[in-house]
């Protein structure tokens, strides 16, 4: 196998850093239909950057996903999605620290009775449901 040639059609080089890439599962439709309730998302901590995209952030105790619209030098608009949740615009300097990082891929599996009952425990850290 010539992983060398893989890497120069790929631009995949190396391995990143431990910890770079997060996973997580959505638990809201907020973002629908781009990110669905149940999805595993995976999102790159070192692009944190705002520009136009969707993020993760971290506020009010629980992490979220938006779309980050940049507006002028200091001003973004945090946009659901989902038309049946609202937008809001925000400050550069206040959003900055609660950006965890971009979304870089979204994995949506076949829903099911069974799938929706894992998730579920997933979601409540391991209990068992009766």
């Amino acid at each position: 196998m010539n992983l060398p040639g893989i890497a120069k059609h790929t631009g995949f080089t190396h391995t990143p850093p431990e910890g770079r890439f997060l996973r997580r599962i959505c638990e809201s439709d907020c973002m629908e239909p781009h990110i669905y309730s149940g999805d595993v998302v995976v999102i790159d901590t070192e692009v944190r950057n705002i520009n136009e995209g969707v993020f993760m952030l971290h506020f009010g105790g629980s992490d979220q996903f938006k779309r980050l619209q940049p507006v002028g030098d200091n001003a973004v608009n945090v946009i659901c999605d989902n038309p049946h949740y609202g937008n809001e615009a925000c400050a550069s300097e206040v959003l900055k620290p609660l950006i965890v990082g971009r979304v870089v891929a979204i994995t949506r599996m076949e829903r099911t009775s069974l799938f929706e009952k894992l998730v579920h425990q997933m979601l409540n850290h391991g209990e068992v449901m009766a």
